[in-house]
């Protein structure tokens, strides 16, 4: 009886690996193509984040963000640029393969932005906010796509502006 036990004991031990194994990593870094609204103007750029998830559903991380792009105001050409710095909690949920997943985000932080006419050269920094939501399709248990939606609650200039923020990228969990 002592034998039988000690096999299963054993058996049992061998098994913890293999079910950690099932379940993925807990750091992860994300970049990709980024497009923002701010005052009806489209700006294209880049998203880069890095999290560490504490729990099985939950978890913490920091993104950086640039959005660049230019526009004719009455006759002047304005070229304009904001990049954002936020961290905050993260849950999230996978399907018991760990292959689709859905995320949900409030961040907050910094955004700055610059606006250049060619006359005139003004920028701003102020604080703002991010709540968001996601999905991640995972290629294999390191790899995978993100595609991400965001509210950006940025104060520029001391005027409140709600923006748009679409994502499309790459995740590496290690």
């Amino acid at each position: 009886m002592r034998k039988v036990f000690a096999l299963l004991s054993f058996a049992c031990m061998l098994a913890i690996p293999a079910a950690a194994q099932d379940e993925l990593p807990r750091r992860e870094i994300f970049g990709g193509f980024s497009h923002q609204t701010s005052e009806d103007v489209g700006l294209n750029g880049w998203t880069a984040g890095v999290g560490y998830n504490f729990a099985d559903n939950f978890g913490v991380e920091a993104q950086a963000s640039g959005h660049y792009g230019s526009e004719e105001f009455f006759v002047l050409g304005v070229d304009s640029n904001i990049h954002n710095f936020h961290a905050g909690p993260k849950a999230f949920i996978f399907d018991e393969n760990n292959r689709f997943g859905a995320f949900v985000h409030l961040l907050f932080g910094a955004s700055h932005v610059s606006a250049d006419t060619g006359v005139r050269d003004d920028s701003d920094t102020a604080f703002s906010w991010v709540i968001g939501i996601g999905a991640d399709i995972n290629v294999t248990r390191r790899f995978g796509a993100r595609l991400g939606a965001d509210l950006l609650r940025t104060n520029f200039f001391d005027e409140g502006d709600n923006n748009g923020r679409y994502t499309v990228g790459v995740v590496y969990r290690f």
